[in-house]
């Protein structure tokens, strides 16, 4: 009798411990499931506000750009953007008034990462007006849009130059810029004429000014050939021959400084 009450008080025992492990074995489960994914919402909040943060950095130094640039719109001071495309080499904005609810188009601007180039194809895409700009704030976008490519970055260490004179004249159907560089010669203001992208399509002009004349196919972007006429050490004329038109660039010594007259004429 007495071994049979042992065995009732044993079997009690070994079902209160078991009971008890199960429980304390589904508040550890628990608690491993329930932790992490506390912890894994919270960092998903945490990266997807920095993303969001960050896309408004970058958009505001995009907008800081264009209002401190020589851009003319109405709307200059009170626009807000939206970037249309980013290849990844350059990107499309679209311009509209912040206080419009309807968001109308008022400016189209285009950042030309590849070429250093901020353009206004507000008026016309084909023959855009190229826009003065700061490049300190051109480098931070591009570290902000373009994984701080370092190939479209400007040396910030560079001086601006108090040398040059530029307008621009509207003729008919002929957009010309023209600018007087002064104490320089022909070599250095067809190569700064190159390395900073001063004419569109810049990129295909030869990197070094030719000694004599020549013509140079190309046969892209709607540039069938580039013809170099290099008349003797004072004159030197380039025209780009398009599909659709023409680009001449005329380059000329007078006494210590070089006249430059860039026309861009549709057919």
């Amino acid at each position: 009798m007495k071994l049979a009450k042992n065995i009732i008080v044993l079997i009690t025992l070994v079902f209160i411990l078991s009971c008890k492990y199960n429980e304390d074995k589904k508040v550890i489960q628990k608690n491993i499931r329930e932790v992490p994914v506390k912890k894994t919402e919270t960092l998903l909040k945490k990266n997807n506000q920095g993303s969001e943060d960050l896309k408004i950095d970058c958009s505001q130094l995009v907008l800081s750009l264009i209002q401190k640039s020589n851009f003319k719109n109405p709307f200059k001071e009170n626009l807000k953007i939206e970037i249309i495309d980013n290849n990844g080499v350059n990107m499309k904005l679209r311009l509209f008034d912040a206080n419009d609810k309807s968001e109308n188009t008022v400016g189209w601007i285009v950042f030309d990462a590849e070429n250093m180039r901020l353009l206004d194809i507000t008026n016309d895409d084909k023959n855009p007006e190229k826009l003065k700009f700061d490049k300190i704030i051109w480098n931070k976008i591009i570290a902000c849009l373009f994984n701080n490519d370092r190939s479209f970055c400007f040396d910030e260490n560079e001086k601006v130059s108090q040398n040059e004179d530029c307008k621009k004249i509207i003729e008919d159907m002929d957009n010309i810029e023209e600018c007087l560089f002064k104490n320089t010669n022909l070599k250095d203001v067809y190569n700064k004429l190159v390395e900073e992208h001063g004419v569109n399509d810049s990129e295909f002009l030869s990197k070094v000014l030719p000694k004599s004349s020549e013509i140079i196919a190309v046969n892209q972007k709607g540039i069938m050939n580039i013809e170099y006429k290099v008349m003797n050490n004072t004159k030197v004329e380039i025209i780009m021959n398009y599909q659709g038109g023409i680009t001449i660039i005329e380059l000329q010594k007078i006494n210590n400084n070089v006249k430059q007259i860039i026309t861009y004429s549709a057919d």
